[in-house]
């Protein structure tokens, strides 16, 4: 679980424009993710969560804090707030998933820098 958790978390380092020399998998951000993984929700949904959270304009930061709400810990807090964001992605952006990673439990991703 360990290497799919650092996969989810470098994706979502990546969508959300992350540095990764100054953004750490915290022990809260572990946590999150896997409690949704433990709970069955499978990694390809949290990558679509992600995507959707990335399209979300308020979480994005255009609110009235002009703040980003946008941490994994936030997206995968609870199955609630994973599935609200995974189902506000747009259908047609869910081209960052090819077949190969579809057909995958485990996603590999890695982050270009």
């Amino acid at each position: 679980m360990k290497e799919t958790i650092d996969n989810i978390f470098n994706y979502w380092m990546g969508v959300m424009g992350k540095n990764p020399k100054t953004c750490k998998l915290t022990a809260k951000r572990k946590k999150a993710i896997s409690g949704r993984l433990k709970e069955g929700y499978e990694p390809r949904f949290i990558m679509q969560a992600i995507k959707g959270c990335s399209q979300d304009d308020w979480s994005m930061g255009q609110n009235n804090r002009n703040k980003p709400f946008n941490d994994i810990e936030l997206i995968c807090r609870t199955g609630e707030k994973l599935e609200y964001f995974a189902e506000s992605v747009v259908e047609s952006d869910l081209s960052f998933m090819n077949q190969s990673v579809l057909d995958t439990n485990v996603i590999k991703v890695e982050f270009q820098k």
